[in-house]
């Protein structure tokens, strides 16, 4: 059985980053941090930090857990699949990053997602009909 090539963190970030046409302008302004940092990121030269990454991962909507590992084999596909239901929430690096400081009470966290479930069954309905 053939094994996946390792795959870095840089390399992950710099395919999501093309697949989404982002320039490295464009996900530093997301990230907070200034283009070279970026640079630095997608060349393996510095690692994104824990919050960088939680911030990554939402933007280009998929689990940091992707993007640390070295082999695809080496995810927890359950993991994955729970998280790609979270996908439409977690694209918001805004959200993430006030959630994540605290910014946000739980009850806010709580009436957005309500809200979340709202817009949700709209849009189902929508398409319906």
């Amino acid at each position: 059985m053939m094994t996946e090539p390792v795959r870095t963190v840089g390399s992950r970030l710099t395919e999501m980053r093309i697949r989404r046409d982002l320039s490295q302008e464009q996900v530093a302004r997301e990230a907070g941090v200034h283009p070279v940092t970026v640079s630095k990121w997608e060349t393996d030269t510095q690692c994104p930090s824990g919050n960088a990454l939680v911030v990554l991962a939402a933007l280009f909507g998929v689990s940091t857990d992707w993007l640390l590992r070295e082999h695809e084999e080496d995810i927890d596909h359950n993991v994955r699949d729970r998280t790609a239901a979270l996908t439409p929430v977690i694209s918001y690096p805004a959200l993430i990053v006030h959630v994540k400081s605290g910014t946000l009470s739980d009850e806010a966290i709580e009436e957005l997602d309500e809200y979340i479930g709202f817009l949700r069954e709209r849009d189902r309905r929508r398409r319906k009909g």
